[in-house]
């Protein structure tokens, strides 16, 4: 039999923290399944493994239990935004489910656990609900740049809307809701619109150096392209995207085209 104080040491050097992902479950006694649960374990709250069971957990209040070790992860399930027009919290993780609360675009969240497509969340109150991973993004609300040699911005989120704005590669818009397949943008002029979410990122250009001689600007990314322009070895490009072997990039006298990326080096490389 191992002394009490030197288990109790070796619990204190090896616990590590970890979050119960899965919030409905309850920590028991025992490790037989269908023993009464000790408390529940909910969402995100502090546990101690205790490294002699696989599955053995200490609460915060110091009661010990067991729990299954699936249901858990060592893993901080981090800051999520609401980028969905609707960001409809519901009741449990189900479209059926009814909702509970509508939360605002750019709603910073903490979930608290995590079940197949849909997030568990806190909300005021004491209140907590399920939000669908669709209508969450791991980066705040800000900016898009076009990615696209061309973008069009409609006047619905819709490709039959009518289009009220065409925008070259590398436009900056600011990003107000996504709807669908769309996100909800206002451009530098302060007019509104909606532009298809595949032709937008929400990183920055990068920038590129011309690394031989000479490099040709295509018309498409592809070695059969027609060529659009020449920049001499050391030229500084503005790349926006990147299809296979090219990239979309703008010389400095404003060619927009495709580069080979065996012909260029990115800053900082």
């Amino acid at each position: 039999m191992v002394p009490a104080e030197v288990f109790a040491a070796a619990v204190a050097l090896q616990a590590l923290l970890v979050r119960v992902v899965d919030p409905l479950e309850h920590a028991r006694p025992g490790h037989v399944p269908n023993r009464p649960a000790r408390r529940d374990a909910h969402g995100d709250r502090a546990l101690r493994m205790l490294h002699d069971f696989a599955d053995r957990v200490r609460l915060a209040d110091g009661r010990r239990g067991f729990i299954y070790d699936e249901l858990v992860t060592k893993k901080d399930l981090g800051r999520l935004w609401v980028e969905d027009s609707s960001g409809e919290v519901r009741r449990s993780p189900s479209v059926y489910s009814p909702v509970v609360a509508s939360l605002e675009v750019g709603t910073e969240l903490h979930p608290v656990g995590k079940r197949d497509d849909w997030y568990q969340v806190e909300l005021e109150g004491d209140k907590a609900g399920w939000i669908h991973e669709d209508a969450l993004d791991d980066d705040p609300p800000g900016a898009l740049f076009v990615r696209a040699m061309s973008a069009s911005v409609h006047a619905g989120p819709s490709p039959m809307s009518e289009v009220v704005a065409g925008l070259p590669a590398g436009t900056e818009l600011k990003r107000l809701a996504k709807v669908g397949d769309f996100y909800h943008v206002r451009l530098e002029a302060g007019k509104t619109g909606y532009v298809f979410k595949n032709a937008v990122r929400d990183d920055e250009p990068e920038h590129v150096f011309v690394d031989v001689g000479e490099a040709e600007i295509k018309s498409d990314p592809t070695e059969y392209g027609s060529v659009k322009g020449v920049v001499p070895s050391g030229t500084e490009l503005v790349a926006f995207d990147k299809v296979d072997d090219f990239y979309l990039v703008r010389a400095p006298d404003g060619t927009l085209g495709w580069i080979y990326d065996e012909n260029v080096v990115r800053m900082g490389k």
